[in-house]
């Protein structure tokens, strides 16, 4: 957490104590603020950061079990938990920031805090066949979900492929 700046004399404004007694008590607000409630979707640019500090200054078994219940309850809600750990891009061609593209960047800072098995499970349940790509499917057209749930797969099955020594493609970064 960047909370530090440098006061006059060059000391830190905050201790480590005081920085981890402010982490506690965002993690805690952070919690608090999830009941009834899907966090990324409520937040959907800042859910990463505040379950980063959940997990952080919290419990990461609780950022799990909030995170495989939300989708357990409801698989619609995996593409979101996606799009919101996906950056914006902005095109040449238009002044409106989009989605940009999910990439193995975006898939390791995820799996951090979900099992990539039960989002892939859930991805799967939402759009069948459709989700399988031969190739990374970076110019899908249609709505950013679908698009980026498509990614997430692409690279969660050469992920799976890497970890059983069968990988054949690199796995493209987000930059």
């Amino acid at each position: 957490m960047r909370v530090r700046g440098k006061a006059e004399g060059g000391k830190p404004d905050f201790s480590d104590d005081e920085i981890a007694g402010i982490g506690k008590t965002l993690a805690k607000r952070v919690k608090e603020g999830t009941a009834g409630k899907v966090l990324y979707e409520e937040y959907p640019d800042e859910g990463p950061v505040l379950l980063f500090v959940w997990a952080t200054f919290g419990s990461e078994d609780e950022v799990r079990d909030y995170l495989k219940e939300t989708i357990k309850q409801d698989a619609r809600k995996a593409p979101e938990l996606l799009k919101s750990f996906t950056g914006h891009a902005w095109s040449a061609a238009s002044p409106v920031p989009h989605k940009a593209d999910f990439g193995r960047e975006n898939y390791d800072s995820l799996a951090k805090f979900v099992d990539t098995d039960l989002l892939y499970e859930a991805l799967q349940g939402i759009y069948g066949v459709n989700l399988e790509s031969k190739d990374y499917p970076q110019f899908d057209k249609g709505p950013p979900e679908k698009r980026i749930a498509r990614q997430f797969a692409w690279i969660h099955r050469k992920v799976k492929e890497e970890q059983n020594g069968t990988a054949t493609k690199a796995v493209p970064s987000d930059n």
